[in-house]
């Protein structure tokens, strides 16, 4: 699956506690789409012209806390003003999550950042391999949001807006 990165579009993370979920979502307006799931703790969805709109995973599930120390992003980086990159579909996800700092450090299987960018202003950076797929997706500043209400409260904001 192919996915377009913004720099321009903020992405807000917010954890539920109750649900274990981490949601990863853009602010901009979404309608249609696709999704792809990597059994049922890893979703990434894209709007209808390949743009990111959201990430979901359950940080309870199975594939939790293997990556480690691996997925430290880099301290130099280039920052994307747009990014097209290929998320491999058979590359298995592997991550953790570090609720009291917010960290959320993505990995896939068989799969080595060679190369890392920020995404914009966001605290977002990918890692990408040498063939520009997605290696390794690091966010830091994920918010706690029992029950889901300031990310439903965010959408609702940014519905009305657009």
């Amino acid at each position: 699956m192919h996915v377009l990165w913004h720099g321009k579009d903020l992405v807000k993370a917010y954890h539920d506690p109750q649900t274990g979920l981490v949601d990863l979502v853009s602010g901009r307006p979404v309608q249609g789409g696709e999704a792809l799931a990597v059994g049922t703790e890893f979703t990434l969805a894209v709007d209808e012209e390949g743009a990111f709109s959201h990430l979901t995973i359950d940080v309870r599930g199975d594939h939790a806390g293997k990556p480690g120390e691996l997925l430290d992003r880099p301290a130099q980086y280039r920052t994307a003003v747009e990014a097209l990159v290929e998320l491999v579909g058979e590359a298995t996800p592997h991550w953790s999550f570090d609720e009291s700092s917010g960290s959320l450090r993505v990995g896939f299987e068989g799969l080595a950042a060679d190369r890392w960018g920020r995404v914009g202003e966001n605290l977002l950076w990918l890692g990408l391999d040498a063939n520009a797929n997605i290696a390794a997706i690091v966010f830091e500043g994920v918010s706690r949001d029992p029950g889901g209400k300031a990310q439903a409260a965010w959408l609702a904001e940014i519905e009305a807006a657009g």
